[in-house]
């Protein structure tokens, strides 16, 4: 009896024992993933002093002539000695300068010539521990110049003008509509290229006694620094992201390609440490937008994000390694969205809605001039109309566009900025100027809220909201080398080939494979046909019949992978390649007409002599 109780009382201890340690390492767990845990994230941060690029010239947007040297600056800055600043133009490093000395701050400047039409420039720093700075995407627009020409003497064409200078004859034309064909007299002004130059501009090399000057900061990780903490992250990987001490590597080998609607972004993942991927996009005149923010690749393999692809435009796109501790960038890749009718997917736009208007007094009606980001004035409501006044409230209903709503893409500033005047309709032919107004829009308020324009005229609600969701909402993955690819065994058709068009039986074939791997690892298998993604099938299965678009003449590889959780694939299969059977040398002997000289069926016997009459057919 005593030995029962002793045991009971052995059994309870160890149970509250057991209780115990799993409430102290929940409590634990809690305190490290909300408290603890980003403090020594954040203190770390501090410690860890992320390397950032400070862009001077140019700015996003700007337009320079070809025939003049484009003026380029930044500063980049590290907790390490900075190995090298380097320029790229177009997707390319065109450029790079190396400090003399062992230097945690660097300002780089370039002089150069860019040839006609737009050009990406990033700049991007690499310390001599390996951590890589990149500035936001800048597009700047080259043009080609023009000089004005004074004829001395008459009796020249713009042919003759054109072959002096070297210059294509419809370029002159073009330049000139007014001047014609025919000879120009003395005197006549004539608008030619400026002259190219004939080497480029003077490229400065190491640091130059020119003052940096404040510049406008548009490294990714200054802006986005608290978009970047506030990432959820799991427990374990930020404990994991604390004792590596480090950024993740970054990755390497970036691909954007565009089709149907969809973007797809390829990398290789090259660290070990990081807990996430950050995926960023700007369109070629706005400002960064982080888009997603994935799961990990716990392999260094490749990896793939694919999503539905923002409207019709160019759009810059890139991949960040991240953890706790700070994030490591890829390269930057262009891409054009040439569909007209892909849908929004991801906001570019502004809409700006106007909710209502109160007036302090009672004219007729308004109509005012509204300018978006300095852009040219346009009359609201547009024509001759106005917008009339009831009990002191302006019908709005109809006036600024479609339901209310201008669209206006997001300026790269992030600040929108507005202004106008109204006009108050007096009488028939009488209008009085009221007090014109700014204002002032930061991103933070760019979330639908209601803001309003305060004169001592009238008072305006509006609000301003993206266009469309700010995330994309995609499919992320990565090769799994852990996980065991399927083989292909076989693919044979159902059927002998009989007729060529309609033969089902020949087109349609069985696919049959092996996989050994663990079941509890596996979700699904993926079928490739002509390395294009097919079809999902059942873990369960080891055959799928498949209807081929043709029955003869045609070869076919076929290939597979192993579909794991969280994005996991495997490598591929091997390859299969079926090869139809030869189509039929077959001829079409199609009949148009016949004729016939004489028909002769009859007997043709007196006195039945009508029946010898010849028939033509």
């Amino acid at each position: 009896m005593e030995q029962n109780t002793t045991k009971k009382k052995i059994t309870g201890c160890v149970i509250a024992a057991l209780i115990t340690i799993a409430v102290i390492t929940g409590l634990l767990l809690i305190l490290l993933r909300y408290y603890m845990g980003p403090r020594i994230a954040a203190d770390k941060r501090a410690e860890i002093i992320q390397p950032a690029i400070t862009v001077h010239e140019p700015a996003n947007g700007d337009t320079v002539f070809e025939s003049e040297p484009l003026a380029v600056s930044a500063t980049a800055s590290s907790m390490n000695p900075i190995a090298r600043l380097e320029l790229w133009l177009d997707g390319e490093k065109f450029l790079e300068q190396i400090p003399i000395d062992l230097v945690n701050t660097f300002y780089g400047a370039f002089d150069f010539n860019l040839a006609e039409g737009d050009h990406l420039l990033v700049f991007r720093m690499v310390d001599r521990e390996g951590l890589v700075a990149q500035s936001a995407p800048l597009t700047v627009i080259s043009q080609q110049g023009t000089a004005n020409l004074v004829l001395e003497d008459g009796g020249q064409t713009l042919d003759d003008i054109a072959e002096a200078l070297g210059e294509a004859t419809e370029v002159l034309r073009d330049m000139n509509p007014d001047l014609g064909d025919g000879d120009l007299s003395a005197g006549a002004n004539v608008k030619v290229p400026k002259p190219r130059p004939q080497t480029g501009g003077d490229i400065l090399v190491g640091p130059t006694d020119k003052e940096p000057g404040t510049g406008s900061v548009i490294n990714i990780a200054g802006l986005y620094e608290v978009a970047r903490t506030n990432i959820s992250v799991s427990t374990m990987d930020l404990i994991s992201a604390i004792i590596s001490d480090m950024s993740p590597e970054a990755p390497t080998f970036l691909h954007a390609e565009y089709e149907n609607c969809v973007i797809e972004l390829r990398w290789q993942d090259n660290a070990d440490n990081e807990t996430h991927f950050i995926i960023w996009m700007q369109s070629a005149f706005g400002p960064p937008q982080l888009i997603e923010a994935t799961k990990n690749n716990p392999q260094n393999s490749p990896t793939v994000f694919t999503f539905p692809s923002p409207s019709y435009g160019y759009y810059y796109f890139w991949v960040e390694a991240a953890n706790g501790l700070g994030a490591q960038p890829s390269d930057i890749k262009k891409v054009f969205v040439s569909d007209q009718t892909c849908k929004n997917e991801i906001a570019t736009y502004l809409e700006i809605e106007a909710l209502d208007m109160y007036t302090y007094s009672s004219p007729q009606g308004y109509y005012c001039y509204l300018s978006v980001e300095g852009t040219d004035f346009r009359r609201i409501p547009e024509g001759n109309g106005a917008i009339m006044v009831r009990n002191n409230w302006g019908d709005i209903t109809e006036h600024w566009g479609g339901d209310k709503r201008i669209l206006f893409p997001m300026p790269a500033d992030e600040e929108l900025t507005l202004e106008g005047y109204c006009m108050a309709k007096l009488g028939p032919l009488m209008v009085a100027p009221l007090n014109p107004f700014t204002a002032s829009v930061p991103r933070e308020k760019w979330d639908g809220s209601r803001l309003e324009i305060k004169t001592d005229d009238f008072l305006i609600g509006y609000a301003v909201k993206p266009f469309g969701p700010e995330t994309a909402s995609g499919r992320f993955q990565f090769v799994d080398y852990d996980l065991d690819p399927p083989d292909i065994w076989n693919v044979e058709a159902h059927g002998e080939l009989q007729f060529p068009e309609k033969d089902w039986k020949a087109r349609t074939v069985t696919l049959t494979w092996h996989w050994a791997g663990d079941p509890d690892s596996l979700q699904n298998f993926l079928i490739l046909i002509d390395g294009e993604e097919y079809r999902y099938v059942s873990k369960i299965q080891r055959q799928e019949s498949i209807l081929l678009g043709s029955a003869c003449g045609r070869e076919y590889a076929f290939e597979m992978v192993a579909v794991g959780p969280g994005g996991a694939r495997s490598a591929p299969s091997n390859t299969f390649v079926y090869q139809q059977p030869p189509c039929p040398v077959m001829a079409e002997v199609q009949f148009l007409s016949i004729k016939s000289d004489v028909v002769d069926d009859t007997d043709c016997i007196p006195p039945f002599m009508h029946t010898c009459f010849p028939y033509i057919g």
